[in-house]
């Protein structure tokens, strides 16, 4: 298959294009103009400069493809008008181009969030058929791309996958803890948490089962690699991963606001994107953020191959070949 993806030279989407290509497919990715294109170059895709937010370059971009895989999107912004055009406003784009395009599509896959499900009250899985409860801006914009999305499903067979926390070689957004593991510390927010996670390749994996195997119009899927993890076990596993023994620091879930206001200056003064802003405050605050895997690996025959021990101990490797641990 001729496949165009968004969000291709993202952290998932360089594992995504990996896997596409490893499986025989043509790649095709959508791109800013200044976007780094080597890897999609050395892995032999192919790209075209557009705009996911006015849609220039979009219909040029869509001939001729037999899928779609959306996977960009953004979660920091400076307002929730950006946020909502990142992943709600491109999602429409790219949809309106296809539909106007008028050619033949075997499958679109919109790459949401466990965000947009929202949080676990009791530790157990949300089923994906339920309404979504999101507690987010993020989750609540990424809800509106999903309804966007199925709004096309007569059009064209669609799919929206609800992956966790996604992470592995690539990804920097667990630096900080592995950074502290390193130094012994062990910071955990609350007690009783736990959350669900999938390694990067594994998550790639999952959109190629669902771009190659036929299954219903409109099915929304999740991902793990096997479970829940308990907060504390989280760390722990961590500290083994960069090899230390660390000591839990519990962070109480009543210091995240004077803590968030402290990054928000910060971020400001530097001049970089607040990691901590009010959105993240309220998901930090949640118990559970869990999923599971069982209608997928029913459906489609996917499963997880890469358990959190491994893919902590990998990420670990990778962080201290870019210099970001100390050996």
């Amino acid at each position: 298959m001729q496949i165009l993806v968004t969000g291709a030279t993202g952290f998932l989407g360089t594992h995504l294009v990996e896997a596409l290509v490893a499986r025989g497919h043509t790649v095709r990715a959508v791109v800013r103009p200044s976007s780094n294109t080597e890897h999609l170059a050395r892995l032999g895709a192919t790209w075209v400069v557009a705009s996911l937010e006015g849609g220039g370059g979009l219909a040029e971009a869509v001939v001729g493809v037999d899928a779609v895989v959306h996977a960009a999107g953004g979660g920091q912004a400076a307002s929730l008008e950006v946020l909502d055009a990142q992943n709600h406003g491109s999602t429409c784009q790219i949809l309106d181009a296809l539909v106007a395009s008028g050619q033949p599509l075997q499958r679109f896959v919109l790459v949401s969030s466990l965000a947009a499900s929202g949080p676990s009250s009791d530790g157990r899985p949300r089923p994906v058929d339920v309404e979504p409860a999101p507690i987010s801006d993020y989750g609540r914009s990424k809800v509106r791309a999903e309804a966007a999305t199925l709004a096309r499903r007569d059009a064209f067979p669609v799919s929206i996958l609800r992956p966790p926390g996604v992470y592995g070689p690539g990804d920097t957004r667990l630096l900080g803890l592995f950074r502290a593991a390193s130094r012994g510390l062990l910071p955990v927010v609350g007690r009783g948490h736990s959350a669900s996670f999938v390694y990067g390749s594994d998550c790639a994996a999952a959109i190629v089962a669902m771009l190659e195997r036929p299954h219903d119009s409109g099915a929304i899927y999740t991902v793990c690699d096997g479970g829940a993890h308990a907060t504390e076990s989280l760390a722990r596993a961590v500290a083994t991963a960069v090899s230390r023994r660390g000591r839990l620091v519990r962070i109480p879930a009543a210091l995240l606001p004077p803590a968030a206001a402290v990054s928000r200056l910060v971020a400001a003064l530097r001049g970089r994107p607040n990691i901590l802003g009010p959105d993240k405050v309220r998901e930090l605050r949640q118990r559970h953020w869990v999923c599971d895997h069982e209608r997928i690996e029913r459906e489609l025959g996917w499963k997880p191959e890469v358990p959190l021990d491994e893919g902590l101990a990998q990420t670990a490797a990778w962080y201290r070949q870019q210099g970001l641990l100390p050996s």
